[in-house]
């Protein structure tokens, strides 16, 4: 029994050192880390021209390329380049009337005394009255008169001197006539048809007196009154103003008249 005993103890021991020799590696000779070392270049503390030069070209900046300039493709542009067109004549867009008036006014200004405020539009809305007119040669005024109205015109009569307007109405330039003091002519021995009258005093005196009158303004409408009038001299004649109707009259020297306005 002892010698059983004896045995397994043996072969216990044998297999608990076959085991421990299995678990401790071999070394292998030729598997040795190799310990790298890092190569240094030594610079010396004063060195010479040639390392100077080399160190120079070494510090050197790597000269960059400079990317491409990309060169613009022709684009299309829609509309008018600044020189191409003649500017605009934006006198195209104004009315025949307001273009007048325009050029009239600027006229205007060139002008030593102010045109009175009733007359301006008229003068400057109508270049062929500021041609014949030109500028005023006096302030625009007004006085006392008397009117009265024939089949185909008007009589006015300025009451401080006696100056008398005769005036033929009409579409486009008709005429009148002017004097300072009316003839003493008289009109009794005239009649008037039914529901007309014969004109009298210093506007039957005109009437009659002057050449034309008579048969361009035929017989009197109404009978004298008195209204507020208003006058202003130009260059080449005058305004005339019947402030009681509103209405003005330009008078060129030689006889013209344009209106009523």
């Amino acid at each position: 029994m002892l010698k059983y005993r004896g045995w397994l103890v043996f072969i216990t021991m044998l297999l608990l050192a076959a085991c421990s020799a299995e678990q401790t590696p071999t070394p292998d000779p030729l598997n040795v880390p190799q310990i790298k070392q890092l190569a240094t270049v030594y610079i010396s503390p004063t060195p010479n021209a040639e390392q100077m030069q080399a160190t120079r070209f070494a510090m050197q900046p790597t000269p960059t390329t400079a990317p491409p300039t990309p060169i613009p493709s022709p684009t299309p542009y829609i509309g008018v380049f600044i020189g191409e067109v003649a500017p605009p004549d934006f006198s195209a867009f104004l009315t025949p009337d307001a273009a007048l008036a325009l050029q009239a006014t600027a006229n205007a200004i060139q002008c030593d005394v102010a045109i009175g405020e009733p007359y301006l539009l008229t003068w400057a809305g109508n270049l062929d009255i500021s041609r014949r007119l030109g500028c005023p040669i006096q302030e625009a005024f007004g006085f006392v008169g008397r009117v009265q109205i024939f089949e185909r015109g008007v009589m006015y009569q300025r009451e401080e001197t006696g100056e008398i307007w005769a005036i033929t109405s009409g579409a486009g330039v008709g005429r009148y006539w002017y004097v300072e003091t009316a003839p003493p002519i008289a009109t009794t021995d005239i009649s008037a048809p039914e529901g007309l009258r014969v004109p009298t005093g210093d506007f039957g005196g005109m009437w009659r007196g002057v050449e034309g009158i008579e048969e361009a303004l035929g017989f009197a409408i109404t009978p004298p009154q008195r209204i507020d009038l208003g006058l202003q001299r130009f260059e080449g004649g005058s305004f005339f103003f019947d402030q009681t109707s509103g209405q003005i009259f330009a008078l060129t020297v030689d006889g013209d008249v344009y209106g009523p306005y």
